[in-house]
């Protein structure tokens, strides 16, 4: 069997990413398919995975796959006739226009004392949205891959791992996340006992932080406002 390396981008980096995790944007795929294309199952499943899959980065033989794509603007989701492309550049979408959101709230002086605060702040982003996804649903997205599910060149093997570790995250909210690595003392995604330690204190700290929920509403405006050309 091949081995592939997986390296999940979305969690702890060695460096501050400036991007959202899956929850959010499985909130904000929602929003536009609810609101700006007429999907069947079939093509809201496509889209969903799609737009689940930029994050993905593994090394294979040696190569290091990126699926990311820069520069993407609303016109190339809503023009794209192809479902999982369409929710690929949407994810790709949302993560340039999730920063200048992000640094105008400033959030990073709130956090001078917590150890990779750019993480904390998605994980804090997930827990205002996760109960606004349908979860069962969702779950059921990621485990029903299909032989044509296949694209851009990732390996089967491949996409079925990167979603069978996806459906485990979004299975549970991140807090519980963080309960279940300290009484297994095993990580999760890469997250660590100590720092499931530390943001086990955080997180009830900041997730009603005024400044918090500033954030994080300006940021599903933000996006409100951007999509409304193309609501239908």
């Amino acid at each position: 069997m091949k081995k592939y390396i997986f390296l999940i981008v979305f969690c702890l980096g060695s460096v501050p990413l400036l991007a959202s995790m899956p929850i959010m944007h499985v909130h904000l795929a929602n929003e536009w398919i609810a609101q700006c294309t007429d999907y069947s199952e079939e093509e809201e499943r496509q889209f969903i995975l799609g737009t689940l899959l930029p994050d993905i980065s593994c090394d294979i033989k040696g190569e290091k796959l990126n699926v990311h794509e820069y520069g993407v603007q609303l016109e190339d989701v809503a023009t794209c006739e192809d479902p999982f492309l369409a929710g690929l550049k949407l994810h790709c979408f949302i993560d340039e226009f999730r920063k200048p959101i992000l640094e105008k709230a400033d959030l990073f002086t709130l956090l001078t004392d917590v150890s990779r605060p750019s993480t904390l702040i998605k994980v804090i982003e997930e827990e205002h949205v996760y109960d606004t996804i349908e979860i069962g649903k969702l779950l059921g997205q990621l485990r029903s891959i299909k032989a044509d599910d296949q694209k851009l060149e990732v390996p089967a093997e491949v996409m079925v791992e990167w979603y069978r570790q996806l459906a485990r995250y979004c299975s549970e909210r991140p807090f519980e996340h963080l309960l279940l690595v300290q009484q297994t003392h095993r990580p999760i995604l890469n997250l660590t006992l100590d720092h499931a330690g530390e943001w086990e204190q955080c997180i009830p700290k900041y997730l009603n932080h005024e400044r918090f929920t500033s954030y994080t509403s300006d940021y599903l405006n933000s996006f409100d406002e951007a999509i409304t050309p193309y609501k239908r």
